[in-house]
């Protein structure tokens, strides 16, 4: 009986993605959710709301770097300065385009472009490379008690 208790404390208290929490990013126009694991440790979780109905949610990280996802925004992405500059081969996948490098200071980014939805990271230091790509590879969309897998 006690190694079922610690069994099952050990298996509540155990993240399904270690080192992720998981956070939901709604856009109520839509009846629509996107469900993330983003790296713990933010500094600061932000929303941003544009005139026209675009939205992004948004967390900054001590060690400067970024992550978000949009839905119709309105305005450039972080990363926008490096697509425009990007040579490398964009990936097409279900439907959308995967974008992806790094910055002068060797920092990683990437962007990932499904219909009216991005997400992405910029200015992540490869130690943490694996944990960002995590967030960006388990993005999911729940639209009225379905989820569509987003996966690239």
């Amino acid at each position: 009986m006690i190694r079922l208790l610690i069994l099952l404390v050990i298996l509540t208290g155990c993240s399904v993605y270690p080192g992720l929490k998981k956070r939901t990013f709604s856009f109520t126009m839509d009846k629509s959710d996107v469900v993330l694991f983003v790296p713990a440790r933010y500094k600061a979780a932000q929303m941003r709301v544009g005139l026209r109905g675009g939205i992004e949610q948004f967390y900054r990280y001590n060690h400067g770097a970024y992550l978000y996802v949009s839905h119709r925004a309105e305005w450039n992405s972080s990363n926008d300065q490096f697509i425009a500059q990007d040579t490398t081969q964009r990936v097409q996948a279900n439907g959308g385009f995967i974008y992806s490098g790094r910055d002068k200071s060797g920092l990683f980014w990437k962007e990932v472009r499904v219909d009216s939805l991005r997400w992405g990271y910029s200015f992540v230091p490869v130690n943490l490379l694996p944990q960002f790509e995590q967030f960006a590879n388990t993005v999911r969309v729940t639209e009225r008690g379905t989820v569509k897998s987003l996966k690239h």
